[in-house]
């Protein structure tokens, strides 16, 4: 029904970007201080302007096109400013001109977008309250579906509000529905007889939020947001080869299978 927080955006793209080009993809770290618009790293490779067009993901997720690297000084540079210097230190990337970090991260968030309706954040929210004859409730944002209705029966505290001392009673799945095109939870009479004047819990889930920085995780599985985005990084090449069709086939069954085993969601009504 859920998941659990995975890798983050950098762990995914790294892996991604192992998958695609293994070694080419070059991550490493500043051996000293360089400014706004270059980085130093004297344990890289070749001559004057060998990683010219690559792109680098520097501190923070900024990305940058290499314009030019000079050997003698073992310098990356680029053209448009970061917010603040390099250091001795700061770990970057280098990915070879045909795969742009910034559409790696598209691919990802298409990814995530295709387990929607499958991978759910664990939600619960009582904020609801029966009574009145009241039967229709709006559902508060940040849900995006329920599986489970419950009334509160009674609470050992002095205080409504102490949450873990409150006794649950679940509503029956036949007492209560999703109108979808409003966000409404809807209550049968049985079920607004059953809920009385009590506060109502709702449990479900939302689904999880494209990744906009390099800290940010999902709950949707590593397995197929990396099998996912890599089968679509080699599809979109404009000339395959015999080896990146095969590659293709591959990470498409993997992507399959990672599929097949998302959890199965019983009595899950969408909300939206």
């Amino acid at each position: 029904m859920t998941g659990t927080q995975g890798r983050t955006r950098e762990q995914l793209r790294r892996s991604i970007g192992r998958n695609l080009i293994g070694h080419r993809l070059i991550v490493s770290t500043a051996t000293a201080a360089g400014d706004e618009t270059s980085l130093i790293d004297d344990t890289l490779l070749g001559g004057d302007d060998n990683y010219n067009g690559w792109w680098t993901v520097l501190k923070a997720g900024e990305i940058r096109r290499v314009s030019d690297y000079d050997a003698a000084d073992a310098q990356l540079n680029w053209t448009r400013p970061l917010p603040e210097a390099t250091a001795a230190t700061d770990s970057y990337e280098l990915w070879p001109s045909e795969y742009p970090p910034e559409v790696i991260h598209d691919y990802i968030n298409q990814a995530i977008g295709e387990a929607a309706g499958h991978i759910y954040q664990p939600v619960e929210d009582e904020s609801l309250q029966a009574g009145g004859g009241i039967t229709r409730f709006a559902v508060p944002e940040g849900i995006d579906a329920i599986w489970k209705v419950q009334v509160r029966v009674s609470t050992s505290s002095p205080s409504p509000a102490a949450a873990n001392s409150a006794v649950w009673q679940k509503v029956p799945s036949h007492l209560w529905g999703i109108d979808r095109g409003v966000r409404v939870l809807t209550l049968t009479e049985g079920g607004r007889r059953l809920a009385g004047n009590s506060p109502l819990k709702l449990v479900g889930g939302r689904e999880s939020s494209p990744l906009s920085t390099d800290a940010s995780t999902t709950v949707v599985p590593d397995e197929f947001v990396i099998a996912r985005s890599t089968a679509l990084a080699l599809l979109a090449s404009p000339d395959l080869s015999e080896s990146g069709r095969a590659a293709c086939e591959k990470w498409d069954t993997r992507t399959r299978e990672a599929r097949a085993a998302f959890p199965l969601l019983t009595n899950m009504r969408r909300v939206g």
